[in-house]
């Protein structure tokens, strides 16, 4: 796991063949055109979060293929969420030897080695209520973590818009498809 700033991030992302604004913090696909689904947190138990968070994640969640996380907010409603949430990504940090303040390095390239790292970087996006971005390196897809308890998935073509539906729906995650653009 290696820390980005936001420059860097938007670097990496535009790199992939998607757009990002440094300013506004957003990912977006480099046309208007695309394909997009939404899915909302279903009702789970404490102990299946990870599990659920995990399916955000390029590839196989032992093994997760390159991709960017980016915290655009950090969506904490509470002092206590805020305090937890905080204590939790500094220990993260420096077990990478990351030391620059959060709001410096707000992006983490995660790679295979990373899959842990990567499985509690969506842990606490869900748990936390984070505004957060998965970028795959291969930059056909992209997630959009809300704060209120969604994700979009933006995708440039049919067949990842279908696969993902279906990893989704599989898992008995009905997904909101939204009218193709």
């Amino acid at each position: 796991m290696k820390a980005f700033t936001i420059e860097e991030a938007v670097g990496w992302i535009t790199a992939t063949g998607l757009a990002a604004d440094p300013v506004a913090r957003r990912v977006s696909l480099a046309d208007s055109t695309g394909y997009v689904f939404t899915v909302r947190w279903p009702k789970i138990l404490p102990y299946q979060v990870p599990y659920f968070a995990a399916l955000f994640l390029p590839g196989n969640p032992e093994a997760i293929d390159d991709c960017l996380f980016w915290i655009s907010d950090n969506g904490a409603t509470a002092s206590m969420d805020f305090e937890l949430a905080y204590k939790m990504m500094g220990m993260l940090r420096a077990s990478h030897a990351e030391d620059r303040p959060l709001l410096e390095s707000p992006a983490y390239l995660l790679g295979r080695t990373d899959s842990v790292d990567a499985r509690l970087l969506l842990t606490m996006a869900v748990l936390f209520c984070w505004d957060a971005y998965v970028v795959p390196q291969h930059g056909r897809y992209f997630i959009w973590i809300d704060d209120d308890e969604a994700a979009d998935v933006w995708c440039k073509n049919q067949d990842d818009f279908e696969g993902l539906v279906k990893k989704f729906t599989k898992l008995g995650i009905v997904p909101e498809v939204a009218p193709s653009n």
